[in-house]
């Protein structure tokens, strides 16, 4: 094999490894929209905001952290949050526009031996909201809840 094409097969390995096909995965905004698709055959409760989840999904993606938008349970409580799912966390000031998010999700095991995690979606006045994603930093996989005593439903790893 000439020079050149050693060079050329170098740089497509290099950039196989440095740059994985997204062909395995889809976008995030269709595995929400996937997922959704799923919840209402299922006469599950839709996610509204998709783009938003969208995001946050590329977010966890890249960084394996939630949003800065969002505080523990324990972290609220520091700050003067009563713990009560009732009380609305924006009646405290520095926790205006927060949501809880990061606290280990207590539901249903789920595959693996990961941790999971979990945070609230669509919260509206400050209050706990029945929407929840569920996430771990160990896993590309990640799955939605959208109401009490609901199953889980995976959402496509996603890019």
């Amino acid at each position: 094999m000439s020079q050149g094409k050693k060079a050329i097969w170098g740089l497509l390995i290099f950039a196989a490894a440095v740059f994985p096909a997204k062909s395995a995965q889809i976008s995030c905004e269709e595995s929400v929209k996937q997922a959704n698709r799923m919840l209402i055959a299922n006469n599950g409760i839709p996610v509204r905001n998709e783009r938003k989840l969208a995001m946050m999904l590329q977010d966890l993606n890249q960084s394996n952290n939630l949003p800065a938008e969002y505080v523990t349970t324990e972290q609220a409580k520091k700050q003067g949050w009563s713990g009560n799912p009732r009380d609305s966390l924006w009646k405290v000031w520095s926790l205006n526009k927060k949501s809880i998010g990061g606290d280990r999700w207590e539901g249903e095991p789920l595959p693996g031996a990961q941790q999971w995690f979990v945070a609230d979606l669509e919260v509206v006045r400050g209050l706990r909201s029945d929407k929840q994603l569920i996430y771990s930093p160990e896993s590309s996989t990640r799955y939605l809840v959208t109401g009490r005593n609901t199953a889980p439903v995976a959402l496509e790893a996603c890019y």
